[in-house]
């Protein structure tokens, strides 16, 4: 199992879902370019139990309850089936910054193979806007084992038919 980038077009299409339009060529470098530059998500010390994501853009975000989705552009290949990501708030940004996922804690399914995103708010804390400057880490990943019970009544399962949300559809 390992991190890998997503492709530049994988990049794009994040981007574009975002916006709700088609990137201009500008936009289109500025992708290719933070795509370049961004760490892998990586382990602080020896002891560190989550992988820090890096914001692949700078990011200014007004306090508000408003939501930001930031495209991560890091994928997981070869995630064994009885293992399972969980994304996590970083103590810092949620605590000192209000930052904070909205969903409390993601979860990456062994079988989701697209970009990972960052999906959350900013609960106001001060009066000033949030910077989040590139490269900056941004929320932490935990792989934890998973069980499953014996007698599963669903032997058959379906095969993953889309990215973020999809399952259940």
């Amino acid at each position: 199992m390992k991190f890998e980038k997503v492709t530049p077009g994988e990049a794009i299409k994040d981007f574009e879902s975002i916006k709700g339009r088609k990137a201009t060529n500008g936009e289109k470098e500025a992708i290719k370019g933070a795509l370049e530059a961004l760490e892998l998500p990586t382990r602080a010390t020896n002891g560190s139990v989550g992988y820090d994501f890096h914001c692949p853009f700078e990011y200014r975000i007004k306090p508000s309850t408003e939501r930001i989705r930031i495209p991560l552009f890091v994928k997981i290949v070869d995630m064994p089936s009885n293992v399972g990501l969980f994304i996590l708030n970083r103590s810092g940004l949620a605590l000192k910054k209000g930052l904070r996922l909205d969903n409390a804690v993601g979860l990456i399914d062994s079988d989701y193979k697209e970009g990972i995103w960052y999906q959350g708010s900013h609960y106001p804390t001060a009066s000033e806007e949030l910077a989040i400057g590139q490269g900056d880490r941004i929320c932490q990943g935990v792989f934890l084992p998973l069980l499953f019970v014996d007698n599963e009544t669903n032997k058959e399962k379906k095969e993953r038919n889309g990215g973020f949300g999809s399952t259940g559809r």
